[in-house]
């Protein structure tokens, strides 16, 4: 494999517990430099990976790393489309965290930077490396259970309201609805296609208006398959789980236990009562995959089916805002 030269813009959790651990296990792959305003946070990442080179400003990054070949993108989304830009223009291909930029408009210019300069443009929708989900995509596309009839997706993860934070500014990219639901439309595309909001709902933050901690939506796939999406920043235990209602079974990814439940008429495995639990294992954490086969794609000069692309992204986001339109009727 031939060395590829990485850069890591933006320090928090993501890139910390994610993005720069997965290059440093990756062989041929070395992140040269890091960058992120708060000065406490970039020293004491440095220190944890052995990286020497660290800037306060990704412009100085970009300026002065000539050599570097690709980066992530690990900031807030409403700072996603000047750095991504600023690192296409810079010659860098990018893996950009989602959702892809805070509306259609920006993310359109994205892409067409990306097209302009020659590069890759790929986004963070780490879940389709999960292979609790990919055995999921692959049962329901070998119509061994028959037509899918019905698709639901309920994921919930407790944020704990802090308004100095980001994502509880719905300016700036906040929402539950923002920051879980494009993981949950990306998947959905990628397993049934495209698919438009028929119907929303919000339940808001007490404390902060207009800023929804619970959504749903209904969804309408142009195969004509019905769905349900649902999110929420409840304080309770996490859930991931993807369920798909066939013509002979129901199928039931859950994506944090990497378990597939399968409940069908006829046996599967010997087995048929309460339905069978199968565990996929997943030998390396699903955004490890997903940033080696980013790394991989650039060395090897190579399409890599399963990395969601700039228009992917700006799909999935054109599907979100979409959803906020019915707060509006």
């Amino acid at each position: 494999m031939k060395a590829l030269d990485v850069g890591v813009i933006g320090c928090g959790e993501i890139a910390e517990t994610g993005h720069l651990p997965a290059y440093m296990r990756i062989p041929g792959v070395k992140v040269q430099a890091i960058a992120d305003i708060d000065e406490h946070r970039l020293h004491r990442v440095s220190r944890r990976f052995s990286i020497d080179r660290c800037y306060l400003r990704y412009e100085e990054l970009l300026q002065n790393e000539s050599g570097i070949d690709a980066v992530s993108i690990c900031l807030p989304t409403f700072l996603h489309k000047d750095a991504v830009i600023a690192s296409l223009e810079a010659g860098k291909h990018v893996l950009c965290e989602k959702p892809l930029a805070l509306n259609a408009e920006e993310g359109t210019q994205m892409i067409r930077s990306a097209k302009r300069h020659g590069l890759r443009l790929h986004v963070g929708f780490c879940l389709r490396f999960s292979k609790a989900l990919r055995r999921l995509r692959r049962w329901v596309r070998s119509g061994s259970f028959g037509d899918p009839l019905e698709v639901k997706t309920t994921n919930v993860f407790w944020r704990k309201e802090d308004r100095k934070r980001w994502y509880f500014d719905r300016s700036k990219g906040g929402g539950a609805l923002f920051d879980m639901g494009p993981h949950s439309v990306d998947t959905l595309r990628w397993m049934f296609g495209q698919a438009n909001v028929r119907s929303a709902a919000f339940k808001d933050c007490e404390t902060i208006p207009g800023l929804d901690i619970e959504s749903s939506a209904d969804l309408l796939f142009t195969n004509g398959l019905e769905g349900q999406l649902h999110v929420s920043w409840k304080n309770l235990p996490s859930k991931h789980h993807i369920e798909v209602r066939c013509v002979e079974g129901t199928l039931c990814a859950d994506l944090l236990k990497s378990t597939l439940r399968v409940q069908s008429p006829r046996k599967i495995l010997g087995r048929s009562e309460n339905g069978v639990e199968i565990l996929v294992e997943q030998t390396l954490p699903y955004l490890h995959d997903e940033i080696w086969h980013f790394a991989s794609s650039i060395l090897n000069d190579q399409d890599e089916n399963s990395l969601a692309t700039g228009n992917d992204g700006l799909r999935a986001l054109r599907t979100i805002t979409s959803a906020y339109e019915f707060r509006h009727i």
